[in-house]
């Protein structure tokens, strides 16, 4: 008697067991299918298209918003390279090799069925051999990249023609302030007879302001050489007194007109260099004239 209400027990003690035992596999199993339920509901709420590929690029699965002009179903049909217009292929098969040897890739490439959008392809490789990649619209970005293009190709058109406006315009100043220079400097040194004491001091006015524009004139073109990266040094060996004494002779007019003392002390023996004769007289002239420009009347 007590053997068979013994065996009853265990009986319904291992059918209690097996009862709990399915009853946790249950709700494990529910627990599982409502996780991946939710992580459905997350991957196709999502705004990019995710894709899960084979190595060949046959779309396995999709999740998510497609972007514009590449359906789902389109990539499920035709698969993800004939998907691709013609021209971007190479770079998705690029971005397929470099994902399946563990590199990460991204690729832009245009659908073969809406030419006028752009698509961001981004591809990581897995460790069964498939690929996992995302796609989303990047075609605001690439109208963004071919604005900002243009707008630069504008510009460096704009800046071209700047730069030969400046170079016509001081080739045609040039001519004339030359012509103005060189009679002025003959009726400086008096060639054909002396003139008389005014006259002489505007002859020497108008070469040295005449010298002094036409060195402006050459400033301008040379900063538009120096834009068009074209500007070269002429070098050449000579006396740097001589580039000095000539800025100093320039800008002495200004001096005196400011009431500013201008000494030009320089040594007596010759100071050979090797540069550009005009590129140091201009940066001479320059420091001068800054120079007399900030200092007070009647220094020195």
């Amino acid at each position: 008697m007590l053997a068979a209400l013994t065996g009853v027990m265990s009986a319904l003690a291992a059918s209690l067991a097996l009862r709990l035992s399915f009853a946790a596999r249950q709700t494990r199993l529910h627990r599982a299918e409502a996780a991946m339920a939710r992580s459905e509901a997350i991957l196709t709420g999502q705004p990019g298209l995710t894709l899960v590929l084979a190595p060949s690029g046959r779309v396995l699965a999709a999740y998510g918003a497609s972007p514009p002009g590449l359906t789902a179903e389109i990539l499920f049909d035709q698969g993800l390279i004939a998907a691709v217009h013609g021209p971007d292929r190479p770079a998705v098969l690029s971005g397929l090799d470099k994902a399946l040897n563990g590199l990460d890739a991204q690729t832009r490439f245009a659908p073969r069925e809406a030419l006028d959008r752009r698509v961001m392809l981004a591809l990581k490789g897995l460790e069964d051999g498939r690929l996992i990649g995302q796609m989303h619209d990047a075609t605001a970005q690439y109208a963004r990249e071919a604005a900002l293009d243009a707008a630069r190709g504008e510009a460096e058109a704009r800046d071209k023609g700047k730069t030969r406006f400046l170079a016509s315009m001081s080739h045609e100043l040039r001519t004339p302030l030359n012509a103005v220079v060189g009679f002025s400097d003959i009726m400086r040194q008096a060639l054909f007879g002396p003139l008389p004491p005014k006259y002489a001091d505007y002859a020497v006015s108008i070469h040295e302001a005449g010298g002094h524009l036409l060195a402006v004139i050459n400033d301008v073109l040379d900063v538009s050489k120096i834009e068009a990266d074209r500007y070269e040094l002429a070098l050449e060996r000579f006396d740097a007194r001589d580039a000095v004494s000539e800025a100093v002779a320039m800008v002495r007019l200004n001096a005196d007109e400011k009431g500013v003392v201008l000494n030009s002390v320089l040594p007596p023996e010759a100071l050979t260099i090797m540069a550009d004769r005009r590129a140091l007289k201009q940066i001479t002239l320059n420091l001068l004239a800054n120079a007399v420009k900030f200092t007070r009347p009647g220094a020195r």
